[in-house]
């Protein structure tokens, strides 16, 4: 059975008894920084950089809607959804004094001040030992780039062992190294990794100033995981597969979803190892330096021939008549599934065009002579070029697939009604 893991042994203990504010505020782990002068920091202000620490901040109560100035309009219509009252909204920031309908909110600074000025009114209760692994601490969404946002439980432990993983793997608290020759520092944060696994599956390695071309990285300690074939059967080193994943990190279920649950959330030969399946295509090599591919949802089955969109849109991007795209897949009866690229034109390229219509088609024939020059016959544009506005996306950039597939599925039905008539 091939199962890949990170080289970097030694994992060491993961407390099962903390609640998250526990850990970060008032515990001590052998895998803080080194302390440099001063205390750590709790947080760092984006801003100024400022540190904050224990003597500014107390953690605040639950069942309140926190929000920054920018975003009150949305938070007030998120209130009224959900039956929060209004008096429950914090402005993250501190407004404009002419902001007059913001100033009638709290400001987060208001409620420490407030909080620092009374005497501790109880006393905070230890978890019991294991409680932290089944304890939801966190209701995260998922992105939704797939279908609807699903509300991921988190509990405490998974998100306290994620950070020590990657202070382990960054060797945050050894000083291994010059300050100035240390790739990542106490402050600095780099993630990559998804909701399900809280979060982080992979980071990118310390002992290179440049990391591996493509890589996403290499496997955190603690984490195991597994490329599954198609067929059902594991791949080896550099063979494409889904990547299936276990550790420390991996959070409960979808609340109160469990048709979804029992989807991504698996156990294998009926041991209680809880498994997420991530729905990337994904290779490991040699070094467990993992390299994402493609999304398992997304690729398009051509004539029997995996297309993976990614790669698609990878190239038309190279294009100097391509700002943005998106590739789809759409039926046809011949090879089951052709490519569909929505493409939003380079401002040059739209320049062209509204000055002379017939460029509409010139750009389209020239992208698609481009695709075909540059791979195999089955990944060409055979589903056409459609151009757009914008390409539909997350607030964390990815790509809001099914909308085009969606608009897809409408344009086909207007051509089949209209060829009808």
């Amino acid at each position: 059975m091939t199962e890949f893991v990170s080289p970097h042994a030694g994992l060491p203990h993961i407390p099962d008894d903390l609640t998250i504010p526990q850990f970060m505020l008032d515990s001590w782990h052998p895998t803080r920084p080194i302390k440099q002068g001063l205390l750590n920091p709790w947080l760092i202000e984006d801003a100024t950089g400022r540190p904050v620490g224990c003597e500014e901040l107390k953690v605040t109560k639950s069942s309140i809607l926190i929000a920054h100035s920018t975003s009150l309009a949305i938070a007030e219509k998120a209130a009224h959804g959900s039956g929060i009252p209004l008096a429950r909204i914090i402005i993250i920031d501190t407004p404009p004094t002419t902001a007059i309908a913001i100033n009638s909110y709290h400001t987060l600074d208001e409620l420490v001040r407030e909080g620092l000025g009374k005497f501790p009114t109880f006393t905070e209760r230890r978890l019991e030992p294991g409680e932290a692994k089944t304890k939801i601490a966190l209701l995260n969404f998922s992105s939704g780039t797939t279908g609807r946002p699903k509300a991921v439980a988190i509990p405490h432990y998974a998100l306290i062992a994620n950070v020590v993983q990657m202070a382990f793997f960054c060797k945050a608290a050894v000083d291994y190294t010059s300050k100035e020759q240390q790739r990542y520092r106490p402050g600095l944060v780099a993630i990559a990794g998804m909701t399900e696994t809280c979060t982080t599956v992979t980071f990118p390695r310390i002992d290179q100033k440049i990391g591996t071309l493509g890589s996403g990285g290499q496997l955190l300690p603690g984490d195991v995981a597994r490329v599954m074939k198609p067929d059902g059967s594991l791949a080896g080193f550099n063979e494409p597969g889904e990547l299936v994943v276990k550790g420390p990190s991996v959070s409960l279920c979808y609340l109160n979803n469990p048709e979804a649950t029992k989807e991504t959330y698996i156990y294998f030969d009926s041991k209680p190892d809880r498994w997420i399946r991530t729905g990337d295509e994904v290779m490991i090599n040699e070094e467990a330096e993992l390299f994402v591919l493609d999304r398992i949802k997304e690729i398009m089955k051509v004539r029997g021939f995996q297309v993976a969109p990614a790669e698609l849109e990878g190239l038309l991007l190279d294009h100097p008549d391509v700002d943005d795209a998106c590739v789809v897949g759409i039926p046809d009866e011949y090879s089951g599934e052709v490519p569909l690229a929505f493409i939003v034109p380079s401002p040059k390229a739209l320049g062209r065009m509204k000055t002379d219509p017939g460029e509409v088609e010139k750009v389209k024939s020239t992208l698609t002579k481009y695709v075909a020059d540059n791979k195999v016959n089955y990944k060409r544009l055979a589903g056409g070029i459609e151009f757009v506005d914008s390409i539909p996306k997350n607030p964390s950039g990815k790509l809001l697939r099914r909308f085009l597939r969606d608009k897809a599925k409408e344009m086909m039905k207007a051509k089949q009604a209209k060829a009808k008539l």
